[in-house]
């Protein structure tokens, strides 16, 4: 059996082009997220400081998961994809917990000061931000399943 050189089988093509389709689309709704919020929220204030570090954690994590994958690729490690599809895994929960802790940070009460386009009603930025939030872990939960496929393939295919 030959060894298939790097990218040239659809196993491989399809893992890393999961991987930095995921990253662009990721990107985007956390950078969407981003500008809405820092238009509207001072954010060097209180509890909003969590939120550009919590963005910015996930630029770089998507950026990791692209990098890390071309190494295994070009390495023919299953074992590092295995760590990566952990990592996918770890990537959903966190956002998934991101959108409750981004609800806290942006949602006050009415009688609190700072409250933001009339809190969490209807035309807040709450309301307009949380579809995109919730969003993010259910693309990386396709890509997620869509990666383990691929990571079978290639299980077979390295050997």
């Amino acid at each position: 059996m030959a060894i298939e050189p790097f990218l040239r089988t659809r196993p491989q093509q399809g893992f890393l082009g999961t991987i930095i389709i995921q990253g662009i689309v990721v990107l985007t709704l956390v950078a969407i997220v981003f500008g809405k919020v820092q238009a509207v929220v001072p954010t060097s204030q209180g509890t909003y400081k969590t939120l550009p570090c919590y963005f910015a954690l996930f630029a770089l994590a998507e950026i990791f998961s692209v990098v890390i994958s071309i190494d295994a690729l070009k390495l023919r490690n299953i074992i590092q994809m295995l760590g990566i599809i952990g990592f996918q895994g770890a990537m959903i929960v966190f956002s998934a917990l991101q959108v409750r802790q981004t609800r806290i940070a942006l949602v006050r009460t009415p009688d609190q000061p700072g409250c933001f386009t009339t809190c969490a009603g209807p035309g807040s930025l709450w309301e307009t931000v949380k579809p995109l939030l919730i969003a993010v872990p259910c693309v990386l939960g396709a890509s997620w399943v869509t990666l383990i496929y691929w990571t079978r393939a290639l299980y077979f295919e390295f050997g």
